[in-house]
């Protein structure tokens, strides 16, 4: 599960391996555009702030402008994001992070198994990660890793994860059917992934 913005209009890609990356500096809007083999133009900040624009293979560089020029208040406001989760990652020096990633091993272990036995799933082990992008991961083979950075958010948001890790067990994909099992176990969903945003944001070693 990555944590970054994403504004897709109309989306509908097909897979290609060919792709073309150039980087566009307009009207101090900088950008690295790919194109692609699709029907329209995406638009990501990833999680370092970088905007990234996917685009039909011949859309014009003015119409790809117009788009973002009509996004940047969107734009802007996922890059402070993106900013304000980088500053919450660097405050934690080497013995800090090495006790938050404990942490993380007990608490996500035990929120784990207690999702695991009440949705019925069996996985296969657990790993703790430095991931600053991606807070989960389940593989095909039932291996879920976490972000030890993913207590840095609230609770609510932490057991959405794992649910959300989970439910890739019965359903790998994002499909309608894999939300179907997350609405089954936490009803609430929507509003706890809404929570994995930097102003929510705290440091569980001060209370611990």
């Amino acid at each position: 599960m990555e944590v970054n913005g994403d504004y897709i209009m109309k989306q509908a890609e097909s897979c290609t391996n060919k792709k073309s990356h150039t980087e566009y500096a307009q009207e101090n809007i900088e950008f690295t555009l790919i194109r692609a083999n699709r029907k329209s133009i995406g638009i990501r900040v990833s999680d370092t702030g970088e905007i990234i624009v996917r685009a039909p293979q011949r859309t014009p560089l003015s119409e790809i402008e117009a788009v973002l020029q009509k996004h940047m208040d969107w734009i802007e406001k996922n890059q402070k994001r993106a900013e304000n989760r980088q500053v919450w990652y660097d405050c934690l020096d080497q013995e800090q992070t090495e006790q938050l990633r404990q942490l993380a091993k007990v608490r996500l272990t035990r929120k784990t198994a207690h999702f695991a036995a009440i949705m019925g799933l069996t996985y296969d082990k657990i790993t703790i990660t430095r991931a600053k992008k991606r807070l989960g991961s389940c593989s095909t083979k039932g291996s879920i890793c976490y972000s030890l950075y993913l207590l840095l958010y609230p609770d609510a948001a932490i057991d959405y994860v794992v649910v959300h890790e989970l439910a890739h067990l019965a359903q790998p994909n994002h499909s309608k059917q894999f939300y179907e099992v997350i609405e089954q176990f936490l009803p609430d969903w929507e509003e706890r992934r809404s929570l994995l945003q930097p102003e929510y944001m705290h440091n569980p070693l001060a209370h611990d």
